[in-house]
């Protein structure tokens, strides 16, 4: 049996651990802390902003941003783009009322949210099927939320025609995304998109043909048109045209007020 005892711990070799205990535990402090800031200012924000939208169709850029472990999150020129190009969104300034941190953590519910000069661009088309590996496979939950819009614009393409066929601005409402059954419906609150505006020929090109024919070829207009949508519900995520049909509901009242229109 050996009688060789244990070499002693020296008290160098405390201290080289223990600094190099106290180092990796301030350097992750430091990474900690300074998290939201590597965020905004990388390209991980496109990443991360994808990720809080929790749909796989769906991605996200981000011109600026402010990220906070506390604070709520705000965006700057932020675009979301369809994987089918049908469907693109640009927003001049998004805030949120929790932190980015909050938002991931209860995606898919995105709470409220608040969309300062919000502009829509979508392409009609025969209706938007999600690929067959994606059907074969459970869908991920996507996101809900409540938006308070100011100042929105919308634009309606074909692809038949260079010009959007509707093309509307300055419309502030409020937009709800909520579950409905296996998928999610679009529901935007009554809102006045036109009191007493000045009818221009230009003014009929932009989706007024559609709800009163004969202003779409008129070269010589007068008059002023009001025009409230009183309710307006889309679904979003179902591919039956039957299903979309049936839940499909856009209703509103036009005004036209002392029009004179003509050829010439």
């Amino acid at each position: 049996m050996s009688d060789a005892k244990p070499e002693p711990f020296e008290p160098s070799k405390k201290r080289r651990m223990y600094r190099y205990f106290s180092t990796s535990l301030v350097a992750l402090v430091l990474t900690i802390i300074c998290l939201p800031w590597v965020l905004s200012g990388t390209p991980l924000r496109h990443a991360v902003v994808t990720a809080v939208i929790n749909d796989p169709h769906l991605s996200a850029t981000v011109g600026k941003a402010s990220f906070g472990w506390f604070t709520p999150l705000r965006l700057q020129e932020l675009e979301i783009l369809r994987d089918d190009s049908q469907l693109r969104v640009k927003v001049e300034r998004f805030e949120a009322q929790q932190s980015w941190l909050q938002l991931a953590v209860n995606a898919p519910n995105l709470g409220t949210l608040q969309l300062d000069r919000p502009v829509i661009e979508a392409v009609l088309g025969d209706g938007w099927t999600p690929p067959a590996k994606d059907r074969d496979k459970q869908e991920k939950k996507r996101a809900l939320l409540t938006a308070v819009v100011r100042s929105a614009g919308f634009k309606l393409f074909s692809p038949d025609l260079p010009k959007p066929i509707v093309d509307l601005d300055g419309i502030s409402t409020t937009v709800e995304i909520k579950a409905d059954g296996d998928g999610r419906l679009l529901t935007i609150a009554p809102v006045l998109v036109f009191d007493h505006e000045e009818l221009t020929p230009e003014l009929c090109g932009k989706g007024l043909h559609l709800v009163a024919p004969i202003l779409g070829d008129a070269t010589r207009v007068e008059g002023e048109i009001s025009f409230a949508m009183d309710q307006f519900q889309l679904p979003l995520d179902s591919s039956d045209k039957d299903s979309i049909a049936d839940k499909t509901n856009i209703r509103g009242i036009v005004e036209l007020h002392s029009v004179d229109a003509g050829l010439s």
